[in-house]
């Protein structure tokens, strides 16, 4: 097995100040990431479909990605007007 001493570390030597820029410019860097990515797309983190809605529908096919869009286009067509005006009778 694999032995490694640590050195021990006298932190009498040290201000706090010192000790604690390094965790503090940690921090602010990792504040101005999440700023900047919150700036740029309006979120702090990209939402999933947990958070933002909807439903995901995935399937299997041996059809081409065309043959597959417009009969989804149509459908999708179908149910927006279902909903907007009830189901027929």
């Amino acid at each position: 097995m694999v032995e490694f001493a640590v050195p021990e570390i006298d932190y009498t030597r040290y201000s706090n100040r010192q000790l604690a820029a390094v965790p503090l410019a940690v921090l602010g860097a990792a504040l101005f990431v999440v700023l900047a990515w919150y700036l740029m797309t309006g979120s702090p983190v990209d939402l999933g479909m947990a958070f933002t809605g909807g439903t995901e529908v995935r399937f299997t096919t041996g059809d081409s990605l065309e043959q597959v869009r417009v009969p989804i286009a149509e459908l999708t067509d179908t149910l927006c007007r279902i909903l907007r005006e009830g189901w027929p009778t």
